[in-house]
């Protein structure tokens, strides 16, 4: 998290904004340095479900703007998406 590496992770839990993260993110990459910290601080788990997408069920966003976003995060060197899920997504939102 940057708050922590610019010394403000406590103070970004105070600031009004509830923040959470994915039950996959906090396990592999929060819990065995700090998440009992971030837990204490009421940071939100929430376990995600491939069947659920708020945003497309939202139908604010069109399928070519997922498809478009999805992609960009997709070829970004450091993401941790589950290959599977991402080409199931990415396939449902292809244009035409």
């Amino acid at each position: 998290m940057h708050q922590e590496r610019g010394g403000l992770l406590e103070e970004a839990f105070y600031c009004g904004l509830t923040m959470v993260v994915p039950d996959l993110l906090y396990e592999r990459e929060l819990e065995s340095d700090n998440g009992p910290l971030l837990r204490k601080l009421d940071l939100g788990v929430v376990a995600l479900n491939p069947d659920e997408d708020p945003m497309e069920a939202s139908g604010e966003l069109s399928f070519a703007a997922l498809h478009e976003g999805l992609s960009r995060i997709w070829n970004h060197p450091r993401r941790r998406l589950p290959k599977p899920e991402v080409m199931a997504r990415l396939q449902r939102w292809a244009p035409g």
